[in-house]
């Protein structure tokens, strides 16, 4: 009987030691939730726009905004993170289990997305209901959101840290310019062809806007003159890789908008508006992939007005979950 009152304490202070640490984690976890609630908002405005100009035919998203961002944002909810990573599929760089610690991993079904992301895309397509459409769309925002962000798409496994919680800065950047098509009709009609004009797969969103992110860190924007350097340094995509991660450069734990960084021998100095042009630039990749992603899922629905077309919250069918995600795996 002591030896089992032990065993039980020492049980009982692991589990509370995981807890503390969850809890402690939970607001870096949650940092980016404002950006990913804020481009899905803009996305649908935007698709909203082309339809009022006559840009473009399809469905009006508003009805359904509530759910889109309800299944988005919950995508991100902790338990499920720890079952499913927010990063995409590395043929080259399989990303490992071994990233985190022995307690995190023992709760991991899938180092990516894809497998997940996959499944929505063809409950999605598959479906004219828009009770299933438009919850599965949400959770699929969430994803293509991601794969905008730096550390997602290299990959950095991030928070560096539990105790005090470290976030991403870019993760949680609230500065971005204005969009070019609230003030230009031009750019607002470029854009709304855009959507109309390609009827990609959502993979092939994902796969496009991993790679423009890619890009963007290894080329630098127009704007960024002679700091074009800085993100390639910042986010280094081609540099080692352990258990199929990057770590961050220039001694970074993932600080975004310090004006002086120290990378090595080379020492760059960063306006705000500078990071506020990189930042702003891959929230529109980001908002053009979510309009795509919501303009291609809903093309083959047809009108539904009321309660009864809005789908309930909460559904675990479109949350990642154990059951669904061992199934996936299986496949």
């Amino acid at each position: 009987m002591k030896n089992i009152k032990i065993l039980s304490s020492g049980y009982v202070r692991r589990v509370l030691c995981f807890v503390v640490i969850m809890l402690a984690c939970i607001k870096s976890y949650g940092y980016s939730l404002q950006n990913h609630q804020q481009i899905t908002r803009d996305a649908v405005k935007l698709i909203n726009l082309c339809i009022q100009k006559k840009h473009i035919k399809t469905l009006n998203p508003s009805e359904q905004l509530d759910v889109l961002i309800e299944y988005n944002l919950q995508q991100d909810q902790l338990w499920r993170k720890a079952r499913l990573w927010h990063f995409p599929d590395n043929k080259q760089f399989p990303l490992e289990k071994s990233a985190t610690s022995w307690m995190g991993n023992s709760l991991v079904i899938s180092t990516s997305f894809n497998v997940w992301s996959d499944y929505l895309a063809s409950q999605a397509r598959n479906s004219i209901d828009h009770q299933d459409v438009y919850p599965a769309m949400g959770a699929l925002l969430h994803y293509v959101q991601d794969v905008a962000v730096p550390a997602h798409a290299v990959p950095i496994f991030h928070p560096v840290r539990y105790l005090p919680p470290k976030a991403d800065g870019f993760d949680s950047w609230d500065s971005f310019n204005s969009y070019s098509w609230l003030e230009d009709d031009t750019a607002l009609k470029t854009i709304c062809k855009q959507l109309s004009s390609h009827d990609k797969s959502v993979a092939d969103i994902i796969s496009h806007t991993l790679n423009s992110t890619l890009n963007n860190i290894l080329q630098g924007w127009v704007q960024d003159n002679e700091q074009k350097n800085i993100w390639q340094n910042l986010y280094p995509v081609n540099g080692p890789k352990k258990y199929g991660f990057a770590q961050y450069g220039c001694g970074s734990e993932g600080e975004f908008g310090k004006p002086i960084v120290n990378c090595e021998n080379q020492k760059f100095n960063v306006t705000k508006q500078e990071y506020v042009n990189f930042a702003s630039g891959q929230r529109n990749i980001a908002l053009q992939a979510s309009a795509q992603v919501i303009y291609s899922l809903q093309r083959h629905l047809t009108p539904c007005y009321g309660q009864a077309c809005v789908a309930k919250q909460g559904n675990d069918r479109w949350l990642p979950n154990a059951d669904i995600l061992k199934e996936l795996i299986k496949e």
